[in-house]
């Protein structure tokens, strides 16, 4: 497992940054993409004909994208990377912007996430092949073992009882998965999920930034005058790219169901999701660990910060916010999963996933957290790369939609 924890460290440390910092860049100039970055055309095309299939895609891409990496990833990033962190954090979401937008143009423009608009796109059915299957096994890690590890570190710091709560948290997750599987739509239960967990979550950081007001001019401060120094480039820049997934590919197999808007404006929803994640959840996760004065390893410092003005409850408060991140987090990902194992397989053996996703849920207890996160972080990569070579070759389609009338 080392092996693999030192191949997913290099590979985040600088080549995939620098690969989606290029492609956002790309995109952005040749694609046209930057049109993306004014308010006024986000608002207009974001937010028109907004029906419950966009609110839907929005949640589910939303869940997926908004997890643990807006709680404990911004406290990783600050803790080796210093305040100037969060500054590398909102670059990496004006970059994300770019990408984000222009997946999710892609995605409704062809019918279909990285696969359908690699193969419909571009023809390539081997590029297109690459990524469904990297998809389909990150889906079991990124998206499912690494958050339900997630949940079950957590249940296991406030109840204590070390691994044996752990395996009965899994399990719990993994049967709340299957009935997800049997019953209603995974879709409907992320509409209701994603608002509640966002206001929940927010409504906790406000209350630390609130009662440390005096201190936040001197947290912007410090946040400029940390920003040159090449840990906080480094550290902030990979969590952000991390914590919104731009260049990942996931979000588009959830923009793809969107039937209601024109490719244009889909990519405007694509926008919003970057804005929402890294500019406004993980800005006030990093103000508000900030402002509080206190300074903890990355997995406890959310909480002894909510300590400060939550008192008491702020274990439980932080195990909640992290719990209702991971699941959404892991409903959204078994639908990526899914679709990408059925464009394998062309819509056969679906079952048989399904139960290898709660298998590997009810699993996570017995994988430590750090070596579900190594997997992931690998998996997340060899997703990326096809898809980040598909947006490259995209870039001329991306244009004409954007620019089209």
């Amino acid at each position: 497992m080392q092996f693999i924890s030192s191949i997913a460290g290099g590979l985040w440390s600088f080549p995939m940054p620098a690969l989606i910092a290029f492609t956002g860049l790309w995109l952005g100039v040749r694609g046209g993409a930057f049109r993306a970055l004014k308010p006024k055309t986000v608002i207009r095309d974001g937010l028109s004909r907004l029906d419950k299939g966009s609110f839907s895609a929005l949640s589910t891409a939303l869940a997926g994208t908004v997890g643990t990496g807006n709680v404990v990833g911004v406290a990783v990033a600050i803790y080796f990377g210093g305040p100037g962190a969060l500054f590398w954090m909102w670059i990496s979401a004006l970059i994300g912007i770019a990408v984000k937008y222009s997946e999710a143009l892609l995605a409704v423009k062809y019918r279909g996430g990285p696969m359908y608009y690699i193969s419909r796109g571009l023809g390539h059915r081997g590029l297109a092949t690459a990524f469904a299957a990297a998809a389909s096994v990150a889906a079991l890690c990124a998206g499912n073992m690494a958050q339900v590890g997630a949940i079950s570190a957590s249940a296991s710091d406030i109840f204590g009882g070390g691994r044996t709560t752990q395996m009965i948290c899994a399990a719990s997750v993994a049967l709340l998965v299957l009935i997800a599987f049997r019953g209603s739509s995974r879709g409907k239960t992320l509409n209701f999920i994603v608002p509640f967990m966002a206001v929940f979550y927010l409504f906790g950081c406000a209350a630390v930034i609130i009662k440390n007001l005096s201190a936040l001019p001197g947290v912007f401060t410090a946040i400029l005058k940390g920003a040159p120094r090449p840990e906080a480039m480094a550290w902030g820049f990979r969590r952000g790219i991390v914590s919104n997934e731009a260049g990942v590919g996931s979000s588009p197999i959830a923009h793809a169901e969107n039937r209601g808007k024109t490719p244009r404006e889909e990519g405007a929803l694509g926008v919003i999701e970057v804005a929402f994640d890294t500019l406004l959840i993980s800005t006030f996760s990093g103000l508000m660990l900030l402002t509080s004065g206190t300074e903890e390893l990355p997995a406890l410092w959310p909480s002894r910060a909510l300590s400060s003005a939550l008192g008491g409850s702020a274990p439980a408060f932080t195990a909640v916010s992290i719990a209702l991140f991971a699941f959404s987090s892991v409903l959204s990902w078994s639908i990526y999963g899914e679709k990408s194992f059925a464009y394998l397989t062309g819509g056969r053996g679906i079952a048989l996933y399904r139960a290898a996703f709660v298998f590997t849920a009810a699993a996570s207890a017995m994988m430590s957290f750090d070596s579900a996160v190594a997997v992931s972080d690998l998996m997340n990569a060899v997703m990326a790369l096809p898809n980040l070579a598909g947006l490259l070759m995209l870039a001329p389609s991306v244009r004409k939609e954007t620019f089209s009338r």
